[in-house]
């Protein structure tokens, strides 16, 4: 394969794992804090809203499809992209290069937390014949591991979030010129914020080590 034709084909490779970090697996994102902030209002709203957004006969062909199949694409994409990387903050201390390099270190944490929530959310609560619920987000919460890793996962879904937005804009050629950059980066920082504060709201309303 000549250069020319591996440099297409690397290039092709981001685009697609920037539109489908985008579109869906971001905007699923942005919905799934939407809907565990509704824990906010208590077990009732928590678990009424959640029994809403699945009672779809659809639900499960969208999760597989729609989340499932984009999410392994991504990481398939992604983990390529990871074994080629060769960061140099070392010899070049620049904001963008730390960056580059949090972003392909984040991409592992989410990768993992992404595991440890289908498991701890949905695989055992159906081994145990029950499903997901403000009481058992409340329990799980509860114990010092678990939030911990949820408290990490979150940050690093939404930064990896945030400044994929941004990478996926240069990507994809929206922003080519170094002012537009600049808009962008102001735009993702406070969309990292955004996400930073939905997912604090989100955990503060299970009430954690609360009796």
């Amino acid at each position: 394969m000549s250069t020319v034709a591996a440099r297409a084909r690397a290039i092709s490779s981001k685009q697609v794992m920037s539109i489908l970090g985008l579109v869906p697996l971001g905007a699923y994102v942005v919905a799934h804090l939407w809907t565990n902030m509704y824990s906010l209002g208590g077990p009732e709203a928590f678990d009424r809203r959640l029994a809403e957004s699945r009672s779809s006969p659809a639900f499960i062909l969208l999760e597989v499809f729609g989340l499932g199949l984009p999410i392994v694409a991504h990481a398939w994409l992604g983990l390529q992209i990871l074994l080629r990387m060769r960061p140099n903050n070392v010899n070049y201390p620049a904001l963008r290069n730390l960056k580059y390099l949090l972003q392909r270190v984040s991409a592992v944490g989410v990768l993992l937390f992404l595991a440890a929530h289908v498991i701890k959310a949905r695989i055992m609560p159906a081994m145990a014949h029950t499903t997901e619920s403000w009481q058992g987000m409340h329990e799980a919460l509860s114990e010092m591991p678990t939030f911990t890793v949820y408290l990490l996962g979150l940050l690093g879904v939404s930064y990896h979030l945030a400044n994929g937005v941004w990478g996926s804009a240069l990507t994809l050629g929206l922003t080519v010129t170094p002012e537009g950059q600049r808009r962008m980066e102001w735009f993702s920082g406070l969309f990292f914020g955004v996400l930073v504060l939905m997912s604090g709201l989100a955990l503060y309303g299970f009430r954690p080590f609360q009796m």
